[in-house]
């Protein structure tokens, strides 16, 4: 196979510069018992030369262009959303690739799989994950390719006749599980990628990639502040703590003979979830996910309260972790009612969960505690610079507030 993939590559060195610089940054390496012809991942490109013996050298080139191409994508290496399924984010991929450069025989889209053109590859992942829980509800596979007992293993009771290779749909989702096997997150090869696209923009040799391409590939390139960032300085400018004396532990100065002391986190933080008609459920749901796990540890105590043009119901306790809550609202939006029940029990935090279209609220020229702006707008965020849109850039100037753009559920 190596004699086969050689000639290509050095090809690729005189007429696409980008796919060869790509190329170089990883390992070619033999992989018989994967089960796909070729994957990418942890700076390894692997082929099962058993399933590509009769490929003719077109097809060769044409896979292994569109693994490279995946590499310059970053998709093997970057940010995942949190608990991400393998297999999910590999035909997600495919689809992202197929919609900017053009479908190849090797790579399989599930049949029945609908959606938009233009979309960024976190979009999506969300459209390919409710389409595989929608379709894969009977028999019960989970979405990384093995039937799902409950405890991890294979079950006793299942069907023979149901077995992932007699269900097209399991086969494919198997498959990508395999593909996306080497799939983590990695800064470095991230980075290394990256220069390769840098210095095709410097010299500007990008061989014949298509325009649209070329600009998804180019969009790589441009430093995004991870949303999990800036939940995590955030957590850190409102963790506060009370002191205690305790004998359990030494004083500093005088050893056991003087007690010593232990902080605990006394922290309290407040979440506003806007519940006007423009807000949907899931994105309601995905923000209090991001919240239980940025704040299970170091928070005394989370409150929630729901609001439009006003508050709806009573404060709700985040203690134990929630995985929904009963929405009530649908209005209009207003964020002063939330504003004034912040400032008025002083929390440490405020998060306020909005898609961000209503006027700034009031506040004093100073006042307790920070606030953290977690705004729905999709179209600022598959923009290349994540920039809020004018009537919205109130929020970045607002005293006291940072803002982070969600990703699309």
């Amino acid at each position: 196979m190596e004699e086969i993939i050689s000639p290509i590559v050095e090809e690729w060195f005189l007429v696409e510069p980008l796919l060869f610089s790509a190329y170089c940054t990883h390992q070619l390496v033999e992989n018989k018992r994967m089960v796909v012809p070729m994957r990418t991942g942890k700076m390894r490109i692997e082929y099962n030369s058993d399933i590509m013996a009769d490929w003719p050298q077109e097809a060769i080139e044409e896979r292994l262009r569109f693994e490279v191409i995946r590499i310059l994508l970053g998709h093997p290496y970057q940010r995942q959303p949190y608990g991400a399924k393998k297999s999910v984010l590999r035909i997600a991929s495919d689809v992202t690739l197929t919609d900017s450069y053009r479908r190849i025989k090797s790579i399989i889209i599930p049949p029945g799989l609908k959606y938009d053109q233009g979309l960024s590859f976190e979009e999506y992942y969300a459209i390919v994950e409710a389409f595989l829980q929608q379709n894969l509800i009977s028999p019960p596979y989970d979405l990384e390719g093995l039937i799902d007992d409950g405890g991890g293993g294979d079950s006793e009771d299942a069907d023979s006749t149901d077995e992932p290779e007699n269900n097209p749909l399991q086969q494919i989702v198997s498959e990508a599980t395999d593909a996306a096997e080497l799939w983590e997150e990695d800064q470095l090869a991230g980075e290394q990628v990256k220069e390769t696209i840098r210095r095709a923009q410097r010299s500007r040799q990008w061989g014949t990639l298509a325009g649209n391409l070329k600009d998804e590939i180019e969009a790589t390139t441009i430093v995004h502040i991870d949303y999990r960032t800036i939940l995590s300085s955030f957590r850190a400018s409102v963790l506060c703590s009370k002191r205690r004396l305790t004998r359990m532990t030494p004083s500093r100065r005088y050893g056991f003979q003087y007690m010593g002391s232990k902080s605990d986190f006394a922290t309290r933080l407040l979440v506003a979830i806007d519940v006007s008609g423009s807000v949907n459920d899931k994105q309601v749901a995905q923000a209090l996910s991001i919240i239980n796990r940025f704040f299970k540890y170091g928070v005394e105590n989370v409150e929630v309260i729901l609001f439009d043009v006003g508050i709806h119901g009573e404060v709700l306790s985040m203690k134990k972790a929630r995985k929904s809550i009963k929405i009530e609202g649908r209005g209009g939006t207003d964020f002063q009612a939330p504003v004034n029940h912040f400032l008025k029990y002083r929390y440490d935090g405020l998060i306020l969960i909005t898609d961000g279209y209503a006027p700034p609220p009031v506040v004093p020229k100073t006042f307790y505690g920070n606030i953290l702006w977690m705004i729905y707008d999709y179209d600022a965020y598959r923009d290349k610079t994540r920039k809020l849109i004018p009537t919205q850039q109130w929020i970045v100037s607002f005293p006291k507030s940072k803002y982070t753009l969600l990703p699309p559920v």
